[in-house]
């Protein structure tokens, strides 16, 4: 369970597990090696989590809604380092719903 102390938050396996598969997926990959970004619409590597490098297509955990200081791992997204910064609003939740309720393909191009 994530700890919140001197204003970092600690996640623990399960909960970066849990932001990964609450991530939206990518029809045509895999979903246990391929999702996508909610706020800039390209795909993450599971395998890049915590890779902040630009073009590594690295994930972190982000908060769906900031507005409620809510731990609960249904609180929990994965997202690209460089798109915290492009996050519209503190509470995201009604732009997950949206971009989940569509399909997403990877491209192979």
């Amino acid at each position: 369970m994530a700890k919140f102390e001197n204003g970092i938050i600690d996640f623990d396996k399960n909960d970066i597990e849990n932001a990964w598969l609450n991530s939206p997926g990518l029809v045509n990959r895999d979903e246990k090696d391929y999702k996508m970004c909610y706020i800039c619409k390209f795909h993450m590597i599971k395998t890049n989590f915590n890779n902040a490098e630009l073009g590594s297509f690295g994930w972190i955990v982000d908060l769906i809604n900031l507005k409620k200081l809510d731990l609960n791992s249904n609180n929990f997204i994965a997202i690209h380092p460089w798109c915290i910064e492009y996050k519209k609003k503190t509470d995201n939740r009604s732009i997950l719903k949206k971009v989940k309720s569509q399909l997403w393909v990877f491209n192979e191009n």
